[in-house]
C-alpha cells in the first residue's frame, strides 16, 4: 500500500524534523500489516495522511481506501476540520467514536529513538548544580507565565529560550544529546504545555525525565495516567501554585528526597501506558467490521493466566462463532481469589458486611473481593482510553443465546436513547422474563446493606419503552445479575466515582450495586425483558469460580 502526506511542516518527509513521517509508516505497517511505501503524489496512493496547518485538504480529491487526519498541536490554536470525513483522527483526546489518543510525545519518543531510554533511565547519584531553567519560546502561555511571575518571586529560574532571555540560550535542538547534555545541569526544568486539554502531552514533560532532573509541569489533565505523578511536580492549576512552589523549595533544600524523588520509576505502574500496539488495536477496531457495530469495546471479566478455558471459550465464541474481531475485545482481571492477600482484604473489605447479614452467616469471600477490583479495572481501563462511548462488560461465565445476532436491532434502539439510561442488564436469570414486568422496581429480599424489606407493592418505573415495544426496559433499582451489562459512558464515570467514595467493599458485588442503585435515583439501570446471554454458572453450564471460594 502506498501513502501520501500532505500539509506537514518542514523536515517531516525528510525525516529531518524530530516529528517525522518515519512513525505513520511503522504505525500503519503494523495496522495494515503489509509494507507502506511513500507515495510523492496522490494519484497512485491508497492512503492519506494529512495535518491541520493547511486550509487546503484532499480528502475530497480522489476515493482514498483510507484516510488520517493528524494533529501533534492544541486544537484551541488549530482545530479539526470535518473529522467525521476521515478514517481515524490521530491526536491528543481519548478514544471516541473515529479519533484514537495518539498523544505527541509518543511518535516524538519513537523518531528519535528514545523510547529504551525512557524506560530504563539510568541511576542519578548527584544533585545538579543549578537550580531551574525555562526554555520557552511561546510567549503566550498565560498561566505559565502567571505561574514563572510567581516562582520567580522567591527563586531565581534561568531563562535559556527567546521568553525573557537572562542567560546564553540553549541553541541545540531539542531532541539532540546536546540539548539533553545542557538540561541535565539543572535541578528543575520548565515543561508546561500552552493549553490544557483531554491528552494533549507534548515531548516537553520527556525532556526532563530522560536526564534524571525533574519537570514542572502544567497541561493535560489526565497526565497522571501517563507518568508516575511522584516523579514530576504537577502544578495543575492556580490553587496548586503556592503548594508547588513549596514543594520544589523543600526537594531543593532535602538532597535525600531529590535523589529519591528523581530515580522514581518514570511511566505509572512502571509499565508503558499507551504502547505502539494499543495505537494499532485502537485504529484496525475503526476499520475491521464488527458483529456490534454500535458497541465500541467489549470486556471480558477474564484472564488467559487465571482461567485458560473460560478465555478460550470466550474466544472461540466472540471471535470464531460472532466473527468479531480480537481488536475490539479486551480480557482484564488483574487479580484472581488466590492473587488476595489478607493485607489486600483487610485494606478493601473494612467492613465484613455479609459475615452478619441475613443472607448468609460466613464472611465476604476473596473471590468476591477480587471480582470487585477486577471490575473497577475496567470501568478505570475504559475511563482512561475513551471520552464517551457505548460498552459492554461480561464476566467470564456469559453465555450468548442463540438470539445473539437480534442484539444489534436493540442496541440501535438503545444508542437513540443512550441519553436516558446509564446501564442496561441484558442477560437473562431464567423463568419468564414478563413474570416480573409488573414487579417492585425495588428487591424486597433483605440485604447485607438493610435488614428490612422494600414494599412489593411499588409499582414499577417505565421511562422509555411503551406496552407494544417488542423488547421492554424495566427501570430496576437491583441487579438482576452481574454477567451481561450494557453500559453508557456516563453511567460508568458515575459508577466508578462512586467505588471511589464508597470504598469498602464488604458486601458481594450485586449486592453493592443494588446499594448504589436504591440510594441514587438519578443513576438509571434498566433490565431487558428479551435476554441475550445466560450466565453459565448460574445455569448449572460450568462451576461458579466465586462459589467455590470458602475463605
Amino acid at each position: 500500500m502506498k501513502l501520501f502526506a500532505y500539509g506537514f511542516w518542514s523536515g517531516f518527509h525528510d525525516k529531518t524534523n524530530p516529528g517525522h513521517i518515519g512513525f505513520f509508516q511503522h504505525l500503519f505497517e503494523k495496522v495494515f500489516e503489509c509494507p507502506i511505501e511513500i507515495s510523492i503524489t496522490k494519484n497512485d496512493a491508497d492512503i492519506l495522511l494529512e495535518t491541520v496547518f493547511d486550509n487546503n485538504t484532499m480528502i475530497n480529491s480522489k476515493q482514498w481506501k483510507y484516510s488520517f487526519l493528524y494533529s501533534g498541536e492544541s486544537t484551541i490554536r488549530y482545530p479539526y476540520k470535518n473529522p467525521e470525513l476521515y478514517t481515524a483522527v490521530l491526536g491528543g483526546f481519548r478514544n471516541n467514536k473515529n479519533i484514537v489518543n495518539l498523544p505527541l510525545y509518543i511518535p516524538y519518543l519513537f523518531n528519535n529513538n528514545l523510547e529504551n531510554k525512557i524506560e530504563n533511565p539510568q541511576i542519578r547519584t548527584n544533585i545538579p548544580s543549578k537550580n531551574i531553567c525555562a526554555i520557552i519560546s511561546n510567549p503566550n502561555g498565560n498561566f505559565r507565565n502567571a505561574f514563572l511571575d510567581k516562582l520567580e518571586s522567591v527563586i531565581h529560574v534561568d531563562y535559556a529560550g527567546d521568553y525573557k532571555t537572562n542567560i546564553p540560550k540553549i541553541t541545540a535542538q531539542y531532541n539532540t544529546q546536546e540539548f539533553r547534555d545542557a538540561i541535565s545541569e539543572y535541578k528543575f526544568i520548565i515543561s508546561m504545555e500552552n493549553s490544557q486539554e483531554d491528552t494533549y502531552i507534548t515531548e516537553k514533560i520527556t525532556h526532563g525525565l530522560l536526564v534524571n532532573t525533574i519537570p514542572i509541569y502544567w497541561g493535560s489533565p489526565h497526565i497522571h495516567d501517563y507518568f508516575n505523578s511522584e516523579r514530576f511536580i504537577n502544578v495543575e492549576s492556580n490553587e496548586n501554585i503556592i503548594p508547588s512552589i513549596n514543594k520544589i523549595i523543600e526537594l531543593m533544600h532535602n538532597e535525600e528526597l531529590y535523589l529519591n524523588t528523581v530515580n522514581k520509576a518514570i511511566y505509572k505502574n512502571n509499565q508503558n501506558p499507551r504502547t505502539l500496539d494499543e495505537i494499532v488495536k485502537d485504529i484496525r477496531n475503526i476499520i475491521l467490521p464488527r458483529t456490534f457495530p454500535l458497541i465500541d469495546h467489549i470486556y471480558f471479566i477474564n484472564s488467559s493466566a487465571f482461567e485458560p478455558e473460560r478465555n478460550n471459550q470466550l474466544k472461540n465464541i466472540f471471535m470464531g462463532t460472532l466473527k468479531n474481531p480480537i481488536e475490539n475485545m479486551k480480557f482484564i482481571s488483574p487479580t484472581y481469589k488466590q492473587t488476595i492477600t489478607d493485607e489486600i482484604y483487610n485494606q478493601h473489605v473494612k467492613k465484613d458486611l455479609m459475615n452478619s447479614s441475613c443472607i448468609r452467616q460466613h464472611p465476604m469471600k476473596k473471590s468476591e473481593l477480587s471480582l470487585f477490583l477486577n471490575y473497577k479495572s475496567i470501568l478505570e481501563d475504559i475511563v482512561k482510553n475513551y471520552s464517551d462511548g457505548t460498552f459492554l462488560i461480561f464476566e467470564s461465565d456469559a453465555i450468548p443465546l442463540t438470539n445473539i445476532l437480534e442484539l444489534n436491532s436493540f442496541l440501535s434502539y438503545a444508542k437513540s436513547r443512550e441519553k436516558s439510561w446509564d446501564l442496561i442488564h441484558i442477560g437473562y436469570d431464567r423463568g419468564d422474563p414478563n413474570e416480573w414486568i409488573n414487579k417492585s422496581p425495588y428487591s424486597w429480599v433483605q440485604s447485607p446493606y438493610r435488614d428490612y424489606e422494600l414494599d412489593k407493592n411499588c409499582p414499577y418505573i417505565e421511562d422509555i419503552t411503551g406496552k407494544e415495544s417488542p423488547i421492554r426496559l424495566i427501570r430496576k433499582f437491583h441487579t438482576r445479575c452481574c454477567d451481561s451489562f450494557l453500559w453508557s459512558y456516563k453511567g460508568i464515570v458515575k459508577f466508578l466515582n462512586y467505588m471511589n467514595t464508597d470504598t469498602n467493599y464488604g458486601a458481594a458485588f450485586d449486592y453493592y450495586m443494588s446499594y448504589f442503585f436504591e440510594n441514587d435515583h438519578d443513576f438509571k439501570q434498566y433490565w431487558t425483558s428479551v435476554g441475550y446471554f445466560i450466565q453459565g454458572s448460574n445455569h448449572g453450564l460450568m462451576e461458579s469460580t466465586i462459589q467455590k471460594d470458602t475463605s
